[in-house]
């Protein structure tokens, strides 16, 4: 609620705040205090260790202290601590299971350690924001590869899929050097820029990355085939595709525009990827992952879709005023985008019935994927 508040306010809706400067930390709220708890968590429950916990108290404090503190360190100490958490616990996964899908898991866990090592000494959000990004899509490329597993993809096809995702990681950790070589930020139409080839030159690769996984994922998932099947399966399935098509689009704006690093064609590159593509992902899971997490079955209803239209409806206006330097459509598509996380969350919760530990825990065992 914080995160959504600060981003509404930086978008122009007036609504109160906690503190003045909230809306400064809400990238690092939605990124490390709501997604990377939500993701720890899931992984804490699927192994089943107490200590893995541990790992998500921390970033979950460290969310709640950086609504209080917004330059505090505490807090970002806390969010180091917890990601590091998060890579021991994908560590035991894929010691357990050797398994590529585990070792994307690990990949991602070790870059938003790096990310959270990097806000803690004060780098610049624009800065840190590639290895946010590379963690969310290794994780859910990890995920995405063991399921789709179940469709045989040529030797050829997972080896294009592997190119991708290392292109992903290379970008990053190029990125990350070329802006501690130096550099500074100007103004041009449209937005900031970072005066540094090699960082213009990285995010372009990692929009590169980003697109050739989206295309990849578009052409060779299981959400291909799941779509013919009805409830839950399909929904899902459409959820996916669609968070897919925004990976793609988010690439190809980090293709056209590089080293942008505040603006409208900024805010277009990053909510393409973190509320199209991730608020898909987590759309298309939550009906699955969080019933597993507080123990509660959870009935599919078509009322579902609403949020899900909101979402992408939202966004594509949102853009729309980015793009077209339109004040009214972004903040509104804004506004939109706000009110399907939280119809997203409030039907989920309505849906969730009355049930036995051992039905979630069941249900924990199929959305596990990488803890096999």
């Amino acid at each position: 609620m914080a995160a959504i508040d600060a981003g509404l306010f930086r978008i122009g809706w007036p609504f109160p705040l906690p503190q003045p400067d909230l809306p400064l930390a809400h990238g690092p709220l939605m990124v490390c205090g709501f997604l990377g708890t939500l993701i720890g968590l899931e992984k804490a429950v699927a192994l089943g260790k107490t200590w893995a916990y541990l790992g998500v108290a921390a970033t979950a404090a460290g969310g709640v202290g950086l609504i209080v503190a917004t330059h505090a360190t505490l807090p970002r100490l806390l969010f180091l601590v917890g990601s590091l958490g998060f890579v021991s616990v994908s560590a035991t996964f894929l010691a357990r299971h050797r398994t590529a899908a585990n070792a994307f898991v690990l990949a991602g866990a070790l870059l938003w350690s790096v990310a959270n090592a990097l806000f803690l000494l004060a780098w610049p959000i624009f800065a840190v924001v590639p290895a946010w990004m590379g963690f969310l899509l290794l994780t859910v490329a990890g995920e995405r590869l063991e399921l789709n597993r179940l469709l045989s993809p040529s030797r050829s096809s997972r080896f294009a899929f592997f190119v991708a995702v290392a292109s992903v990681v290379g970008a990053i950790l190029l990125a990350g050097i070329a802006f501690a070589r130096g550099g500074s930020v100007v103004f041009v139409e449209g937005g900031n820029r970072f005066t540094s080839s090699g960082f213009d030159h990285a995010l372009r690769l990692l929009g590169f990355s980003c697109a050739a996984t989206g295309l990849w994922l578009l052409s060779n998932d299981m959400a291909r085939v799941a779509w013919k099947r009805p409830g839950l399966s399909r929904f899902m399935a459409v959820s996916l595709l669609a968070g897919y098509v925004w990976l793609t689009i988010s690439g190809g704006l980090s293709i056209l525009h590089g080293a942008v690093v505040a603006g409208e064609t900024y805010d277009a590159v990053l909510h393409s990827f973190f509320l199209g593509f991730v608020f898909s992902m987590i759309f298309a899971h939550g009906p699955l992952i969080l019933p597993a997490i507080l123990a509660r079955p959870l009935e599919f209803h078509p009322r579902f879709y609403v949020h899900l239209a909101l979402l992408h409806a939202g966004l594509a206006l949102r853009l729309v005023g980015d793009l077209a330097d339109l004040a009214w459509a972004r903040s509104w598509g804004g506004l939109l985008n706000a009110i399907a996380i939280l119809l997203f969350l409030l039907s989920t919760a309505l849906r969730m019935g009355m049930g036995t530990s051992q039905r979630a825990t069941t249900v924990a065992g199929k959305i596990s994927i990488t803890s096999r």
